[in-house]
């Protein structure tokens, strides 16, 4: 009994160290320390910090590019990201905007130029007008909308106080720039969801008053 009793207390101390030793080496944590900003992320995306830089630029916004740190001066260009969400700059040279912040921009606006056309050079790009949609007619509360996100042409409407009971609802328009006016049915846009459309700044719903 003795015997045995000398070995229990000599795992018992064994099994102390050894613990000890772990946690202190750890500090709770195995292995190195993470860092989120490399994370993949499922479907492979990573995860990625934050730009600061502002809000995402959106199809049909106004936006100026400027062009610093050069030789000779270029002026600032005042453009509107298009429907197939690119712009053109110097050179003929196209670039996907809408989707992006303007510090993204700005970066592969840099890319592209430096140093293939220009030694040095530091493009800037700012939004120039404030983002609205509008809606009118046959709607509660016709009205410019501040554009704050994502919002579709139903949304818009819930926005603007729902139809009135004068509302032509299986024909109300959709607006974008110098295009022309799509015709949507309400009734159809709330069975396939998939088919209602997008709003983005600029874009206009007009609801017409039904003939009965």
């Amino acid at each position: 009994m003795r015997f045995l009793g000398c070995w229990v207390k000599r795992l018992l101390a064994l099994f102390s160290v050894i613990l000890i030793a772990g946690c202190a080496g750890t500090g709770g944590q195995s292995g190195p320390p993470i860092d989120v900003n490399s994370l993949t992320l499922v479907g492979g995306a990573t995860n990625s910090p934050i730009d600061p830089t502002g809000t995402i630029l959106q199809v049909g916004e106004k936006i100026t590019v400027s062009f610093s740190d050069m030789v000779n001066p270029i002026p600032p260009i005042d453009t509107q990201i298009k429907e197939d969400r690119t712009i053109l700059l110097i050179y003929n040279q196209t670039f996907v905007a809408a989707g992006k912040t303007a510090g993204q921009l700005e970066k592969e606006i840099r890319a592209r130029y430096v140093p293939d056309y220009f030694k040095q050079m530091t493009p800037t790009v700012k939004q120039t007008q404030d983002k609205f949609f509008s809606i009118g007619g046959e709607v509660r509360n016709p009205s410019r909308q501040v554009y704050i996100g994502y919002i579709t042409a139903l949304g818009a409407i819930n926005a603007a106080g729902g139809f009135t009971e004068y509302a032509a609802k299986s024909r109300f328009q959709f607006f974008r720039g110098k295009g022309k006016p799509i015709t949507l049915d309400y009734s159809r846009l709330v069975k396939h969801p998939d088919e209602d459309k997008e709003i983005f700044p600029g874009d206009i719903i007009y609801v017409p008053r039904r003939l009965l």
